[in-house]
């Protein structure tokens, strides 16, 4: 996704009813969006972005305007990141397939057969698309944290995704570059959400 929206809120399609026991991730592409993991290459690029963006009107609840990225050099898709391998990571820190995924009109499709899947702890979503085999995309959202434990897994978890395949967090929304190599920043990155 190479646009930053401002916010809209959006009434679904209710019409397929879910058992309270099924996990179900809603995806709002303009709020999974502003949190995207991307090839640490492609770093000088994203603060020339950075600039332009934070002169285009804004609030608490996002971008007012909508801004044209530019495509990143180093995609993501040309790392060569295999889909299994992330779902197996993940699983094997205890994150959870979302089998059923709510898109933007309302229309519910499970893991398999929507181009969006869903990973999911207690406080993250991992939120990402393949071509083939590889992944495309990779956003992520952090919600409240509130034990030790699950903040050292997403600690753990973004640090291993980082040295594994050279990623860098950006949040498009802050304006911040986390470098996913570094745990002093991954850590300050988690605090915001820790409490």
């Amino acid at each position: 996704m190479n646009w930053l929206f401002k916010r809209k809120i959006k009434s679904s399609d209710k019409s397929e009813t879910l058992s309270s026991k099924q996990e179900v991730a809603q995806i709002w592409l303009d709020d999974i969006a502003q949190e995207e993991l991307l090839h640490e290459e492609n770093k000088q690029l994203i603060l020339d972005e950075f600039k332009i963006i934070s002169n285009i009107d804004g609030d608490v609840n996002g971008f007012t305007e909508i801004h044209e990225r530019k495509l990143e050099p180093h995609k993501l898709i040309n790392q060569e990141i295999r889909t299994d391998y992330l779902v197996t990571h993940l699983d094997s820190c205890g994150f959870k397939k979302c089998n059923k995924i709510r898109l933007e009109k309302g229309r519910i499709k499970s893991f398999n057969e929507s181009k969006y899947k869903v990973l999911k702890s207690d406080s993250m979503k991992i939120h990402f698309m393949q071509e083939g085999e590889f992944l495309s995309v990779i956003w992520i959202s952090v919600s409240l944290i509130v034990t030790v434990s699950e903040f050292d897994r997403l600690l753990n978890v973004l640090y291993e995704l980082g040295e594994d395949n050279d990623l860098i967090l950006v949040d498009w929304f802050k304006l911040e570059i986390i470098d996913l190599k570094n745990k002093v920043e991954i850590k300050s990155y988690l605090m915001t959400m820790f409490k």
